[in-house]
């Protein structure tokens, strides 16, 4: 077993981010992106008019304004990716969100997290 040294970062893992879920079946889904890649953590929206999903703008007026998943992994643009939608528990300090939120609309966000069964923790 290797360990890690002093020069090496050890990448962040799935178990970092989501602490719990009902059944990976019933709370993962796998969803379309826009057209901007996301990292796992990002809090996501959907789009109404096409039901795709980007990283959640709470001054959007497409859809997108409401917090509805968390993605689990790194996606690239306009492909698919593998989010939490519902009945889960992920780590507060794991989620990402819009740069220059302020710390009520983070609130707003982790609100319609829970709505969706989404719960976000910290130290968990």
């Amino acid at each position: 077993m290797a360990l890690i040294t002093a020069t090496e970062t050890e990448l962040p893992r799935l178990s970092d981010l989501l602490k719990y879920e009902v059944n990976p079946a019933l709370c993962r889904e796998s969803v379309t992106l826009t057209a901007a890649a996301v990292v796992a953590g990002a809090v996501l929206g959907r789009t109404t008019a096409t039901g795709a999903y980007k990283a959640h703008d709470p001054i959007a007026t497409d859809g997108s304004e409401v917090a509805r998943a968390v993605a689990l992994f790194d996606a690239p643009a306009s492909g698919a990716c593998i989010a939490l939608r519902r009945s889960g528990v992920v780590a507060l300090q794991s989620l990402v969100f819009k740069a220059g939120m302020t710390a009520a609309q983070q609130t707003t966000a982790l609100t319609q997290l829970a709505d969706a069964g989404i719960v976000a923790l910290t130290a968990v």
